[in-house]
């Protein structure tokens, strides 16, 4: 902690870590999302899935918004203001209602994890068929997932 945020914000730290492990998942299925499309290609709309690489593709999917992140609901196609709102709209769309549904509950304290401690942080009850029975080995698991996605970050921040 170079910062010494343990230390100055005690009571929010199991809130850090949720928010650490939530950005190095995020992060770990990003990397993925830019590698991957340079060797698979699936159908799709021709602007996005025939550009030359992963930048141009994104460019086009996200369209010519008039504000960024943003879409036009009565013109979704662009024929009335000539802002279209590209195919990532729904990403982000979708991003924000998990965003919200995640996270709002517990800044206002009506969450299903009203204790949230360092050890239950950034658990959605997904994938525990994965996690092995010996508490020690899931402690060793959590602990790689978590300096994964540290990696992650740094990685697909450049």
């Amino acid at each position: 902690d170079p910062l010494g945020l343990a230390e100055k914000f005690p009571d929010d730290l199991p809130w850090f870590r949720e928010a650490e492990l939530k950005h190095g998942r995020v992060a770990m299925l990003a990397w993925v999302g830019l590698v991957v499309p340079e060797f698979v290609r699936i159908p799709g709309p021709e602007a996005c899935y025939g550009a030359g690489n992963v930048v141009e593709a994104h460019n086009a999917c996200v369209g010519s918004p008039q504000i960024p992140f943003t879409a036009n609901l009565l013109d979704l196609d662009g024929s009335r203001t000539g802002y279209q709102a590209g195919p990532l709209f729904q990403v982000y769309l979708f991003c924000g209602v998990v965003e919200m549904l995640t996270s709002f509950p517990k800044f206002r304290n009506i969450s299903n994890k009203p204790n949230l401690t360092l050890e239950n942080a950034g658990d959605y009850r997904l994938g525990l068929n994965f996690l092995p029975q010996d508490p020690e080995k899931q402690k060793e698991m959590k602990l790689k997932e978590l300096k994964h996605g540290r990696r992650a970050m740094l990685a697909f921040g450049g």
